[in-house]
């Protein structure tokens, strides 16, 4: 039996990165802890006003994305081993779209072949309740739901 091996990434750390995102952050007032899981313990007004925050940093990191060194020597080579390629991150789908395209049409390699973020919500988990469909998004790391997700498909 022929071993799998996949590969899985996270956008922001292994493959691009971005100057000013971490200096939008600092900008921002907030408290210790990690802001997604901070957001969540904030009134509905306070959730929406972190989501136009959130939203603005975003639009300025996909716009400042760079292929880190190494990226698409590392993509190319597990492309060649046909080794299959995900991320797995806490961004949103639209920055890993941004980084898939990047590569496809500046560089020439595949995108990934699965992409789970933290607004990643799965076809196969849709929930009728009074009559009304609600998707459920895949939890974000730390959380094992994103990896274990991944692993149920491939």
């Amino acid at each position: 039996m022929r071993k799998r091996i996949y590969a899985v990434a996270d956008s922001d750390a292994e493959i691009a990165s971005n100057d000013n995102k971490s200096d939008d952050v600092q900008k921002q007032p907030m408290t210790k802890g990690c802001v997604l899981e901070l957001q969540q313990k904030l009134s509905p007004q306070g959730q929406m006003k972190c989501n136009v925050i959130f939203k603005d940093i975003e639009k300025k990191a996909i716009e400042n994305m760079q292929l880190n060194d190494g990226a698409v020597d590392l993509l190319r080579y597990l492309d060649s081993k046909s080794i299959k390629r995900a991320v797995l991150t806490r961004n949103v789908e639209t920055s890993v779209d941004a980084l898939n395209k990047i590569l496809t049409e500046k560089e020439g390699i595949a995108p990934f072949h699965m992409i789970v973020a933290r607004d990643t919500k799965p076809t196969s988990i849709i929930d009728e309740v009074d009559d009304e469909t609600i998707s459920h998004v895949i939890p974000s790391k730390p959380d094992p739901g994103g990896i274990l997700h991944i692993c149920s498909i491939w």
